[in-house]
């Protein structure tokens, strides 16, 4: 591409909100700490605004989930409380893309518009070597790594331009508004066999019925000749939808090194991996809630320092994770 975030990291607005679940689970600790990590990485930065989220429960089992979650709150008052219809998020972000990845990347040696050609024995990109290489390339890690079976899932988001307001959000259910000097709703979240973006008026039809969810007013207005714009993206998902990081097994030594987990038994020695390399990949639609964490730990590994994570929040991330349950499942 010609430039950063011109993909589904393009979109004009992005909300960072924490996903919250009831229990002490390894998947409820690892979406907090991401989203308590990002938001001390983007604070002060470009493009980023602190705003107060509206979080409406879509049906009686999710407002039933809320008063369960407020029981043991996992966040203070001064992040979460209660309100008469759902839950309010005191320190959320709304994100401007393309000026906050500006600001992150300042610095660095882009190249850009340019094929990657990666050999990743020789650990060289287009001729060159490296001492280390990231596969942060959503689902074209698959290309070096096609065991992960990750799923291209098609958003689409609409766009309404209009005057600047306040930042602010609602979210019900898998939906979302967002607004500051563009209003912006969705996303759809479906399977795309080819990966190929394309927006739809099926798309649109899904959208419009979840705006009219969140705020009608906006819709009657939409319905009386305000322009909306529609704008869609590719995000690689995972089976347990949590997202991958760390070093790139060898996948064929370890179903040598591993093949006993196939009877059951427990592995009794390291993942082999392959020297230098990396992934980074598979946070589906919360991408900016994931990735200053999991740059954390990456940068940790590279480095040869002490991870800023748990071992079991490692092992949760872990592109071996899916090998095992490969093995587990004879595949």
């Amino acid at each position: 591409a010609d430039t950063p975030a011109s993909a589904a990291s393009g979109n004009p607005l992005a909300l960072l909100m924490p996903r919250l679940d009831a229990g002490d689970t390894v998947p409820a600790r690892l979406a907090l700490d991401a989203y308590l990590h990002a938001r001390a990485c983007y604070r002060g930065l470009p493009g980023v605004a602190r705003t107060t989220v509206q979080h409406v429960p879509r049906d009686e089992k999710t407002r039933a989930r809320f008063g369960k979650l407020m029981q043991d709150p996992p966040l203070g008052p001064e992040d979460l409380e209660a309100i008469e219809d759902g839950l309010r998020h005191r320190q959320a972000m709304i994100l401007r893309p393309h000026m906050l990845i500006e600001a992150l990347l300042a610095g660095s040696d882009l190249r850009l518009a340019t094929a990657a050609k990666t050999d990743i024995a020789a650990r060289t990109v287009n001729g060159e070597a490296f001492d280390a290489i990231i596969l942060a390339n959503g689902m074209a890690a698959e290309d070096h790594a096609p065991w992960l079976g990750m799923e291209a899932r098609l958003g689409q988001i609409e766009i309404a331009q209009g005057k600047p307001r306040p930042a602010g959000a609602l979210v019900a259910g898998s939906y979302a508004l967002c607004e500051d000097r563009d209003r912006v709703w969705g996303a759809t979240y479906d399977a795309s066999a080819d990966g190929t973006i394309v927006t739809s008026v099926s798309a649109r039809a899904e959208n419009m019925a979840g705006l009219e969810r969140l705020k009608p007013g906006w819709r009657h207005e939409i319905d009386n000749g305000a322009a909306v714009t529609s704008r869609a993206g590719v995000r690689a998902s995972t089976y347990d939808w949590l997202p991958i990081a760390g070093p790139l097994p060898d996948h064929g030594a370890a179903q040598d090194v591993f093949a006993g987990v196939r009877h059951g038994r427990a592995p009794e020695t390291d993942a082999p991996i392959i020297e230098g390399v990396y992934l980074m990949t598979g946070m589906g639609s919360r991408g900016f809630t994931w990735a200053p964490w999991l740059a954390s730990i990456l940068a940790a590994q590279l480095c040869g320092a002490p991870a800023p994570a748990a071992r079991s929040a490692l092992r949760a991330v872990s592109p071996m994770r899916i090998i095992y349950r490969n093995l587990k499942r004879n595949l």
